[in-house]
């Protein structure tokens, strides 16, 4: 068995994280109204499950025994902190009213000083209170997990790194008992604790790839596959077939959804390391996901905005306008905030901390 060389480019795994942050944006727009088609987008919300299982692959696969642990955690600071302050920036206004909230607007908080702090420094997701959990920029919730991911991620991936198949298997089945029961018990644990299977899921998905286990299937069945599981999901869900077996499966898709992630990562990433032409791949496609980030952390401060200054409505042109502000604003954040900070910060990081011979 040979090792796949570690730092080549998985750019479909770029492309598809736009519609998964796209896909949450969809749900999250239900606050604003409904488009035809809102209800298929009622799945969404599991977005968030997949940029889990996409951080546990992506760090796993990118990750080398020569870049030491404060080097990582600082290249992760880089990564995800300078933008998500100036969101949270951007967000108060919106979520924290100078004058208090306006009655009626039931997202509007009072300024609670210990809360905000929390989000500042992403350990809100480590509380059972809603209000503290979604403090500052609600979107940055899932920040306060992947903060936590970050933290493990040296010491389980050295850990995991020698398994080789029996291992694999074994640490597989442990990962899928504790998720089952992380998904049972979700409303009784805090959110930072309930979701690491997510990301140790996708840690082991990098570590078969790196041992050159390969889900060789073409692009063209792949997306028939992804097809196939969305016309599925909305015959059950959406029109009602089978309700009885809907209704059973319903408390579950939790659980299922980031194991068909977990897999549709894998297809991906042996597709890109076979050289086969991908949509995904496309520059269009890239850029977007590299901007996914940015747009993930301003899209609820623009719908919560237009709730709040002009309520619901069901016009399709002011779905595609807040879309269009979403993506701008994004896009600004992105190549003014967020490249230019990680590239000066990563490049102090590796000289404080990286290895000096």
């Amino acid at each position: 068995m040979t090792n796949t060389p570690k730092r080549i480019r998985l750019d479909s795994l770029t492309g598809i994280r736009w519609w998964a942050a796209f896909g949450v944006f969809i749900y999250h727009y239900d606050i604003v109204g409904r488009f035809p088609g809102s209800k298929l987008g009622a799945i969404g919300y599991t977005g968030v499950a997949f940029f889990f299982v996409l951080s546990g692959f992506v760090l796993t696969w990118s990750a080398s025994p020569q870049v030491t642990r404060r080097q990582f955690w600082m290249r992760r600071v880089a990564r995800i902190w300078p933008a998500h302050l100036v969101a949270l920036l951007i967000a108060l206004p919106i979520f924290y009213p100078w004058n208090g909230p306006t009655p009626g607007n039931w997202w509007e908080k009072e300024i609670v000083l210990l809360p905000i702090l929390a989000s500042i420094f992403l350990v809100h997701g480590l509380s059972m209170n809603s209000q503290v959990i979604f403090a500052g920029n609600p979107a940055s919730w899932t920040l306060s997990n992947e903060a936590s991911f970050y933290f493990s991620h040296p010491f389980v991936n050295r850990y995991t790194s020698s398994f080789q198949r029996t291992k694999l298997v074994l640490f597989i089945l442990i990962v899928l008992l504790v998720g089952f029961i992380s998904v049972r018990y979700a409303n009784v644990t805090p959110p930072v604790v309930n979701r690491f299977w997510e990301f140790f899921l996708g840690m082991i998905v990098a570590q078969l790839v790196k041992q050159d286990y390969r889900l060789n299937i073409p692009a063209w069945p792949t997306y028939f596959i992804v097809i196939g599981l969305a016309v599925g999901y909305y015959l059950l869900t959406v029109r009602g077939w089978y309700p009885q077996f809907a209704t059973m499966l319903q408390p579950f898709y939790p659980f299922i959804l980031p194991i068909i992630y977990a897999i549709l990562i894998w297809m991906l990433a042996c597709s890109d390391l076979s050289g086969r032409h991908s949509f995904l791949r496309t520059k269009p496609m890239v850029i977007a996901g590299e901007i996914s980030y940015a747009f993930y952390l301003v899209h609820a401060t623009v719908l919560y905005a237009y709730l709040g200054w002009w309520g619901r409505t069901n016009s399709l042109l002011i779905f595609f306008t807040l879309f269009a502000v979403s993506f701008v604003l994004a896009a600004a954040l992105h190549y003014g905030v967020e490249r230019p900070c990680e590239k000066r910060i990563r490049a102090w990081g590796d000289k404080k901390f990286g290895k000096t011979s």
